[in-house]
């Protein structure tokens, strides 16, 4: 009998060798089906509950994530953000996912409840989406950006923590999405 530890360990590498054959989104893309569940409890699965309209996608992968991907998401609150909606997305792959609960409850403790179901944690194909946004464990701690417009087509993506640069650009695609329609 494996001993429990092996078990994840070795589940972990399968997942990793799984999701090796998955591409790399780039714009044009349709956004794959992204499943989780809102801090309020609802199941989600996106692009389909964005309900036509465009949204930045702020996936976070690590605790250090944790940061940058607030600061966007408070940008795109704030004055100077985004006019389309932002959505953080706590990705809690391997020992994360067995610490969910936990983590979850902090995460409600600490968003204001109207923002609640702007975070949809996601505890599955974690390794597929680190295929698609390119993760690199030299960049594990950035926040990764991915603009959809309304129709779920993958207009943009980018990492990195929140910096003027950055934030230009961003503000340049969501400003070239169509207004109304497709």
């Amino acid at each position: 009998m494996m001993a429990p530890w092996r078990s994840v360990i070795l589940a972990t590498l399968v997942a990793a060798v799984v999701s090796a054959d998955v591409p790399r989104l780039k714009p044009g893309d349709p956004l794959p089906p992204l499943s989780g569940e809102t801090l309020n409890g609802q199941s989600v699965t996106l692009p389909a509950a964005l309900s036509g309209q465009p949204a930045v996608l702020l996936l976070g992968f690590t605790y250090g994530a944790r940061q940058p991907v607030e600061a966007w998401s408070a940008w795109c609150r704030g004055p100077a953000g985004v006019a389309i909606a932002c959505i953080e997305l706590p990705m809690l792959g391997g020992l994360a996912k067995f610490a969910r609960p936990f983590i979850v409850n902090g995460m409600r403790k600490n968003t204001p409840a109207p923002l609640r179901d702007r975070v949809i944690t996601v505890t599955s194909k974690i390794g597929d989406w680190k295929s698609r946004v390119g993760h690199t464990a030299a960049a594990e701690n950035d926040a990764y950006l991915i603009l959809v417009d309304r129709a779920g087509v993958v207009r943009w993506q980018a990492h990195g923590a929140f910096g003027d640069a950055l934030a230009a650009a961003l503000a340049h695609e969501v400003a070239s999405l169509p207004r109304s329609g497709g």
